[in-house]
C-alpha cells in the first residue's frame, strides 16, 4: 500500500489523527511506536526548488542520509531522525527560506516480480523556497550631533555553492570613509565550516584621541562549530596598513611619538559561548567570550610586536516567581564583566629582551556609553610597567 507523508511546515500536507496528536507526556501512541520501528530504507532523494545551488553540494548533505539507511537494521523512526538532521544542516547555509521547507515521504509500490522483503522503501521528495540572491540596502543613522549614511549589498549562492559576497560601504562625521568586502564560503559543504577573505579601508576620526586612524588591509578567517557545543571558533590572519594622521594641535605627545605609519601582522582566535536565552534582552542564561591575538611574533613579521587576550563573560538570573507554575515574571538580573591585557613583545623568535612600546591604536579603550556610563569616551586608563590592562564589571537589572 502506497502511503505519503509530509512535515518539516505549516504548508506540509496530512492530517495527524486525535491519537498521535496526543502530548508526549501521556505517552507515544502504541501504534505509531511500532510504526516507527518498522525496517526502512531510502530508495531516491529529490530536492525541488534549488534551482541556483549545484548538485555537488546537495550530494554533501543527501549522500551520507541514502548511505546509512542502506544498513542492517534500519528503522523508519532512524530515517525519519536523519531527514530532520539533514534538512536543518540545509536551513543553515542561509539560502534558503525557513518557511519554505516540505519533506514528503510514500512509500515505493512493489511490482509482482519483486522479490518479497520486510523493508519499506521510502521515496523522499524535499521541496525549498531559494531566497533572493541578490539583496541591496541603504539607510541613515543620526543621533548624539552624528551622522551617517550606508549602503550594503549581498550576493547569495553565487556559483551555487552557498558562497556569499558582501560590500558595504558608508560615510559620517566620525567614520569619514569606511568600504568592505566580505567572500565567504562553506569548506566540503559543510555549514559549520565557512572559509572567508575580507579587503578593508577606512578613515576615522577619533577626537578623544585627537588624530585620524586610516586602515588598509585584508584578512583570511577560518571559522566552525563544535557540533556536540555548539560553541563557535574562529581563527584569522590579517595584515593591517595603519596610518595616524590628522593631529590635533591637543594631542598628547604619546599621540605624536606614534604617529606615521605602521604594520600589523596578527593571528587572532575567537571562541564563544552563548547559552542565552536572547542575544539582545536575555532573561536567562550566560555569554562567554575570548579573543587571543598575537602580532609581529615569529614568521608574522610587521613593526610591531605583542600579545594581546580579552574576556567577555555576561549572564542572566530571573527573578523567581511566587507560584513555581506561574508564567516567568519577566524580570531579571544581570551582570557582565570585561578584562583585558595586553604584553610588548621582542620581534622574531626571541621571548626575552629590548620589547618596543605599544601602538595607542592596540591599546585597550575604555569608558563611554557601551562601557563605563557616565565617563567620556575612552577617558580611563592605567599602565603598569610594559603592561597595560583594562577591565570593568556592569551590574544591571532588567
Amino acid at each position: 500500500m502506497a502511503a505519503s507523508l509530509g512535515f518539516g511546515g505549516s504548508n506540509a500536507t496530512g492530517q495527524a489523527s486525535p491519537a498521535a496528536a496526543e502530548p508526549f507526556s501521556q505517552g507515544p501512541n502504541q501504534m505509531v511506536d511500532e510504526h516507527l520501528l518498522t525496517p526502512a530504507s531510502i530508495s531516491s532523494i529529490e530536492v525541488h526548488g534549488a534551482t541556483n545551488t549545484r548538485r555537488s553540494l546537495l550530494d554533501h548533505i543527501f549522500k551520507p542520509l541514502v548511505e546509512d539507511a542502506a544498513a542492517p537494521g534500519t528503522t523508519l523512526g532512524q530515517v525519519l531522525e536523519h531527514i530532520g538532521v539533514a534538512t536543518k544542516k540545509l536551513s543553515r547555509f542561509d539560502i534558503f527560506k525557513e518557511e519554505g521547507f516540505n519533506v514528503f515521504l510514500s512509500e515505493v509500490p512493489r511490482t509482482e516480480t519483486a522479490p518479497p522483503t520486510d523493508r519499506t522503501d521510502l521515496d523522499i521528495s524535499i521541496r525549498v523556497k531559494e531566497k533572493s540572491r541578490l539583496v541591496f540596502s541603504a539607510g541613515t543613522d543620526f543621533g548624539n550631533a552624528e551622522g551617517s549614511a550606508y549602503t550594503n549589498a549581498v550576493l547569495r549562492n553565487i556559483f551555487g555553492g552557498a558562497e556569499s559576497l558582501s560590500i558595504n560601504a558608508s560615510t559620517g562625521t566620525r567614520t569619514r570613509s569606511a568600504y568592505n568586502a566580505v567572500f565567504s564560503t562553506p569548506v566540503n559543504g559543510n555549514p559549520d565550516l565557512r572559509l572567508s577573505v575580507e579587503a578593508l579601508r577606512s578613515a576615522t576620526q577619533k577626537p578623544w584621541a585627537s588624530h585620524e586612524e586610516h586602515l588598509t588591509g585584508a584578512n583570511l578567517r577560518f571559522a566552525w562549530l563544535t557540533p556536540t557545543t555548539g560553541d563557535a571558533h574562529s581563527l584569522s590572519y590579517a595584515s593591517t596598513w595603519r596610518q595616524l594622521t590628522g593631529l590635533a594641535a591637543t594631542a598628547s605627545p604619546t599621540i605624536r611619538a606614534d604617529a606615521g605609519d605602521s604594520l600589523k601582522s596578527s593571528l587572532t582566535h575567537t571562541f564563544t559561548r552563548d547559552r542565552r536565552d536572547s542575544p539582545t534582552l536575555p532573561q536567562n542564561g550566560y555569554l562567554l567570550r575570548t579573543v587571543s591575538e598575537l602580532a609581529g611574533w615569529g614568521p608574522l613579521q610587521g613593526d610591531v610586536a605583542f600579545a594581546k587576550t580579552e574576556l567577555e563573560a555576561s549572564g542572566a538570573v530571573p527573578f523567581p516567581t511566587v507560584n513555581p507554575l506561574s508564567k516567568p515574571s519577566g524580570i531579571s538580573l544581570g551582570a557582565s564583566l570585561r578584562l583585558g591585557l595586553l604584553c610588548p613583545l621582542p620581534t622574531g623568535y626571541r621571548l626575552t629582551g629590548l620589547a618596543q612600546p605599544s601602538k595607542v591604536n592596540d591599546r585597550f579603550q575604555l569608558g563611554g556609553p557601551t562601557d563605563v556610563r557616565g565617563s567620556s569616551l575612552a577617558g580611563w586608563a592605567r599602565t603598569t610597567g610594559r603592561m597595560r590592562w583594562a577591565g570593568i564589571c556592569l551590574l544591571r537589572g532588567a
